[in-house]
């Protein structure tokens, strides 16, 4: 039964070798540009918090400001720090949002592997005010495009993570592998009006982007921001961030948000670099709420048609809920907490029954001054997917997983607008004693890793409170 997992991980990883041999080449490209472009923007126009101007632009997707706006059209909490570079010109606000890591990984165990690997990616946006539909206001048009190159410093087959599933590589389910991310992870295009004082209305439309299901993104959450790896329960919780044809309609009052979507349920395929038919056979539905600058959360549902292409016929219920705290401290220092529950329900195809599995993250991190930052994440997750049809363990049986996950992040005291940090993080499992005769009895991980962002935009509590109060 070693054998049978051991063969299984070499068959998903079989030649997606050759991008991680120039990892290191990469990611020195990707630094040394980020640097170049870096020092011509900072050397031309100093580094500087939003101007009075930028502090009254308002969120596109919704009454308040955009310093609410995580990915896709979700919410965050008001006084989450931005990472970003903002510029106003000509009516136009721009913003450019990057973030890198060059990590090392070492998954112990028969199913483990130990490989270099990049995963990154750059948000890019612009926004103005344009016309409005009613009296009440001048309305906000946003463009947005998010890139990632993880095809190449991860390879087609993603990274090594421990129990980790979903998508395919090489037409076989990638297991206990993370995959990368497309290139075009969103190229969106949106907007939003009020129709009345209190009220807005917003339209988005995407050709790739994300519907209105589930929270922000992982890699958006101010509590997972420095931790290189993705959670285990992804694809219950926010998978589907990089989806095709999406077009959302909303309302919007200052503390709440309701949304729907139609979009495409197909998972991304193996061709990452390419935009992909949309079909928009699926749909769902997302209430928001920000009931203060320090807390958002979101209940949602959505009903995907087919999302795995090895699964002809199985249609995904989904319902995720989710609650986000940032705590500002002050001097640059700040807690943030996250805690999400996705389900999905599985049903039609080759399945005799329907039935359900469930995912629970909690995660947090503590930044202090801008100089450490720890961060630590808690998963319970249901996986039906760890074996493949005809293999030994599959029923489909059920099997629950806990992953453990603590680090922390050391940035370099370096001057600039740059970021540049040292991290490591260490992972450990706990699952059913029959899982042991392929993962072994205590497998474990760790990585160590360099991450590069930009330094926050938003310096104080204070001032984004101010710029809050400005938009209300």
């Amino acid at each position: 039964m070693r054998n049978e997992a051991k063969e299984r991980g070499i068959r998903a990883r079989a030649d997606g070798r050759h991008g991680k041999y120039k990892i290191l080449f990469v990611i020195s490209m990707l630094v040394g540009v980020y640097s170049a472009f870096c020092f011509h923007v900072y050397g031309q126009h100093p580094h500087h918090p939003p101007d009075s101007h930028d502090k009254e632009m308002p969120s596109s997707f919704s009454v308040g400001t955009m310093m609410r706006q995580g990915s896709g059209t979700s919410w965050i909490p008001e006084s989450s720090p931005m990472y970003a570079w903002m510029r106003e010109s000509g009516g136009w606000m721009t913003m450019f949002h990057p973030l890198a890591f060059a990590t090392f990984s070492r998954q112990s165990g028969p199913r483990g592997a130990s490989e270099f690997f990049g995963t990154n990616s750059v948000m890019v946006s612009a926004q103005r005010r344009v016309g409005g539909l009613t009296r009440a206001g001048r309305g906000t048009l946003l463009l947005r495009g998010m890139f990632s190159l993880d095809a190449l410093t991860s390879g087609n087959d993603g990274y090594p993570l421990l129990f980790q599933t979903g998508e395919t590589y090489n037409q076989l389910p990638l297991v206990d592998r993370q995959h990368p991310h497309d290139f075009f992870m969103e190229t969106a295009v949106a907007y939003s009006a009020p129709v009345t004082r209190s009220t807005s209305l917003s339209v988005y439309f995407a050709p790739m982007g994300e519907p209105a299901l589930g929270p922000a993104m992982f890699s958006h959450r101010i509590s997972a921001i420095d931790n290189p790896e993705a959670p285990i329960g992804h694809h219950w919780q926010d998978s589907t961030h990089i989806a095709s044809g999406v077009i959302t309609l909303g309302v919007a009052q200052d503390k709440w948000k309701i949304e729907g979507s139609i979009f495409t349920g197909r998972e991304p395929d193996e061709r990452r670099w390419n935009f992909e038919r949309p079909r928009f056979d699926s749909w769902s539905m997302r209430l928001s709420v920000n009931p203060h600058r320090n807390v958002s959360g979101q209940i949602s549902y959505g009903r995907l048609r087919e999302p795995e292409k090895l699964e002809p016929g199985i249609e995904i219920r989904k319902i995720t809920a989710a609650a986000i705290y940032h705590q500002p401290l002050g001097d640059r220092s700040h807690i943030s907490t996250s805690f999400v529950w996705g389900r999905n329900l599985k049903s039609g195809g080759f399945l005799a029954r329907s039935y359900s599995t469930h995912a629970l993250l909690a995660e947090a991190a503590v930044s202090i001054r801008e100089s450490v930052s720890f961060f630590g994440r808690l998963e319970r997750v249901g996986k039906d997917e760890l074996f493949a049809v005809g293999e030994h363990l599959h029923d489909p049986l059920i099997f629950p997983v806990q992953r453990y996950t603590a680090g922390g992040v050391w940035n370099l005291p370096m001057q600039g607008p740059i970021v540049y940090g040292l991290g490591a993080s260490f992972s450990f499992h706990s699952f059913p004693t029959v899982l042991k005769l392929y993962y072994g009895d205590r497998p474990m991980a760790a990585a160590v890793f360099l991450r590069v962002r930009l330094k926050s935009n938003n310096t104080t509590s204070r001032q984004k409170s101010e710029m809050t109060e400005q938009t209300k």
